[in-house]
């Protein structure tokens, strides 16, 4: 009986025909990793895209007189960004004199990315400015 189980680890140990798929159960958990983590890039900087056009929308919409000041700037850019991160802060300043309306923004990583593959501190942002003239 013992040597059933000896001959049988033998012919494994020396068989080749199986290696590529053992290889590729190996190698899976890191290229699913991999994808993980290019889409959790990928979401960060499309966030940040976005963030910066609506950002770039609301000084403009202020520069032409469409808002009226600086905290309806403020809650117009935080409706539109509530979708993609609820714990976004945002803080509009006119600045030279009034002559430019400036729009800080700090987004939360971890309510952009969404599989966390790399375990972003809590503490990390993604902080956006943008200056408009006003008209």
């Amino acid at each position: 009986m013992r040597s059933r189980p000896c001959r049988f680890l033998r012919r494994f140990a020396r068989e080749e025909e199986g290696s590529v798929t053992i290889e590729t159960v190996l190698w899976f958990p890191v290229i699913f990793w991999l994808m993980l983590l290019i889409a959790d890039a990928s979401l960060a900087f499309f966030a940040k895209a976005q963030a910066f056009r609506i950002i770039q929308d609301a000084n403009r919409a202020y520069s032409t007189q469409r808002l009226e000041d600086t905290d309806d700037v403020a809650a117009w850019i935080k409706e539109r960004f509530r979708s993609f991160s609820p714990g976004a802060t945002v803080r509009t300043q006119l600045v030279q004199d009034g002559m430019l309306v400036q729009t800080d923004m700090a987004i939360p990583v971890r309510d952009v990315v969404r599989f966390n593959s790399l375990g972003v501190p809590a503490n990390w942002t993604i902080n956006l400015s943008a200056q408009h003239y006003v008209e």
